[in-house]
């Protein structure tokens, strides 16, 4: 059995390399790979900014159904004021929290509930204040709540 053995060589610091007198190749060959990584991570991170913006700006996720429940003394479109939507705003592009707060900054709306019902839909659910006293000093009589 006649076994070669493979020798290489050794750097001055100690490092061994497969290519004896050729060991700035492996340097080079690793800051390819580094650069090659680093712009491929640009160019996803890149397609996912495109993707994200697509879907944010893109007609196809348009309202164009708000559903509102549980309205006694408001009316939608008093709703809707408050709420600042717009039917054909974009439902991916809207933050629910902000319209909820803007909702329930209104003095009748006690809670508010915001969903989105994909690709087009809107639901808001809203509990008013319920008065309790009625105050006749005039006109519009005063509601204590």
């Amino acid at each position: 059995m006649n076994k070669r053995i493979k020798k290489t060589a050794k750097s001055p610091a100690g490092i061994t390399s497969i290519l004896p007198g050729f060991e700035f190749m492996e340097t080079i060959d690793l800051a390819i790979r580094f650069i090659f990584t680093i712009v491929a991570i640009m160019l996803t991170a890149l397609f996912f900014i495109f993707i994200y913006d697509y879907a944010t700006q893109s007609s196809y996720f348009a309202i164009t159904k708000i559903s509102i429940h549980g309205l006694n003394r408001l009316t939608e479109n008093q709703a809707l004021v408050q709420a600042q939507l717009h039917p054909g705003d974009n439902l991916l592009n809207i933050n629910i929290f902000k319209i909820k707060k803007r909702l329930v900054a209104h003095p009748w709306i006690q809670s508010a509930k915001v969903s989105r019902k994909p690709p087009h839909g809107l639901e808001i659910a809203i509990q008013e204040e319920v008065p309790l006293a009625r105050v006749d000093m005039g006109e519009p009589p005063s509601l204590i709540i």
